[in-house]
């Protein structure tokens, strides 16, 4: 009897490790065009649209120590202490080795105020709007941050126990809207449904 010969699985099989790596190198690309990368001046990039929504991410997630910071500050010490400044006891050292990161989560979002406000001034000018896709999650972004603010401010007034513990979910349903952005932010696909 003869010796059984392999199966081939295509006809096409590499024959050195140039052609190997040179299948492999079109395979990453393949992938990388199923996610939605283009190639552009000689490099793999996000489209404007992921890219914006990136940024976005990036930002968002730089915001977060401070929105945990006011979080406590406006729900857990308020209950327990009462009333008081938002970010007085932060502006005076009172957080320990986390001052500094907090202060600059602080001042990221004056920056991510001037990106809302730039996003939606290109938006509306019709040349650029065609290159901006996807604008509504920053302004979604935007709206949720600042209403986070303004609703932990809110809650340093003089109320009952009930209305600061709403002002709570309220704020917890703006930081889960952020959280999804971040989400979407870096993983792309989410929305698409693995396309």
């Amino acid at each position: 009897m003869a010796e059984p010969r392999p199966i081939a699985l295509c006809r096409n099989q590499p024959s050195s490790w140039l052609q190997i790596a040179t299948m492999r190198h079109l395979w990453v690309r393949a992938a990388r065009h199923s996610v939605g990368y283009v190639r552009s001046g000689g490099h793999d990039m996000l489209p404007p649209s992921r890219s914006l929504t990136r940024v976005n991410a990036i930002l968002l997630l730089l915001l977060a120590p401070i929105m945990v910071r006011f979080w406590v500050e406006a729900v857990i010490w308020r209950l327990e202490r009462g009333p008081q400044m938002l970010g007085f006891s932060l502006a005076h050292g009172g957080a320990g080795w986390m001052t500094l990161p907090l202060i600059l989560s602080f001042l990221i979002i004056w920056i991510y105020a001037g990106w809302v406000v730039v996003v939606i001034v290109l938006w509306a000018i019709p040349r650029f709007r065609g290159k901006i896709a996807k604008p509504y999650r920053v302004v979604l972004g935007g709206v949720s941050l600042f209403a986070f603010l303004a609703i932990a401010d809110f809650l340093q007034a003089d109320m009952s126990t009930a209305i600061v513990l709403m002002g709570a979910a309220a704020m917890n349903t703006c930081a889960c809207a952020i959280g999804w952005l971040i989400y979407v932010g870096f993983y792309p696909t989410a929305e698409t449904g693995g396309r």
